[in-house]
């Protein structure tokens, strides 16, 4: 079972992709980074399944490098598209990212929570990208939301698969893996959907220029504005004053015939 559920990560990809071809505005040239992280959900499915198939050495280089590559550049993409950092502020927490997953590799046992210890560093930046998110009240915030709590709870299944074996003979691996093509088909489809940060263009225009005609009708241009100006007084020098009324001549009385 664990080898055929692998199939879940592939049925992500080509959802992935679909979501890919329909967003308006995304091509090759600007979302190549896009496309790659799509690419790498068919590896780690193949590479998965190699490895459960086989489960020798190459299988497991084949299983461990597209999953060490996606995570590494959903964060740079996540970065630089949804948040907008600059590259000095990519590199650093990229950095900081690197140092997280070395220190837990020295302190941490590898077999510990069933081998799933090495995943903690990744559920802990999903979920501070989430709460991010949520500071900024940013769109993305539920997609990412769910995506945090997908990957803690099959991580939650992966961890406790040698216990569930003593009792249900397929254990819970299963569930780890169909669940997370869930989890990175929502982090690449939210990645597309979302990134207004710097990739304004990638998304479809209409919001935009919505946008544009609201601010535009309340807040007219300056130009428009000394128009009316100008316009106004005009009208104030053409047009010509009321006619003074005519001067009364005074009326001289009337003789008496007697007079």
């Amino acid at each position: 079972m664990n080898l055929v559920t692998n199939v879940a990560f592939v049925i992500a990809g080509l959802f992935a992709a679909w979501r890919w071809r329909e967003q308006e505005g995304l091509t090759l040239k600007n979302g190549w980074e896009l496309a790659l992280l799509i690419g790498l959900l068919f590896a780690i499915g193949i590479g998965s399944a190699l490895f459960h198939a086989f489960a020798n050495g190459w299988s497991l280089l084949a299983d461990v490098v597209p999953i060490l590559l996606f995570i590494n550049l959903y964060l740079i993409c996540w970065l630089y598209r949804v948040a907008a950092a600059p590259v000095w502020a990519i590199l650093a927490i990229f950095g900081v990212y690197q140092g997280i997953n070395y220190g837990a590799a020295l302190v941490l046992d590898p077999s510990a929570l069933n081998g799933s210890a090495g995943y903690l560093p990744a559920l802990l930046f999903l979920a501070s990208m989430w709460l991010w998110l949520w500071w900024r009240r940013h769109v993305m915030v539920k997609t990412l939301g769910l995506a945090t709590g997908l990957f803690a709870l099959s991580l939650t299944f992966r961890t406790i698969d040698q216990a569930v074996c003593a009792v249900v003979p397929t254990g819970s691996h299963f569930l780890w893996h169909l669940l997370n093509g869930l989890l990175l088909y929502l982090l690449v489809s939210g990645l597309i959907r979302h990134s207004d940060g710097r990739f304004a263009h990638c998304l479809s225009p209409e919001p935009l220029a919505d946008m544009a005609g609201h601010l535009k009708a309340e807040r007219p241009s300056r130009l428009t504005l000394e128009s009316t100006d100008e316009v106004a007084a005009s009208a104030e020098v053409e047009t010509p004053a009321p006619p003074a009324p005519p001067a009364r001549t005074p009326r001289r009385p009337a003789r008496s015939p007697l007079a």
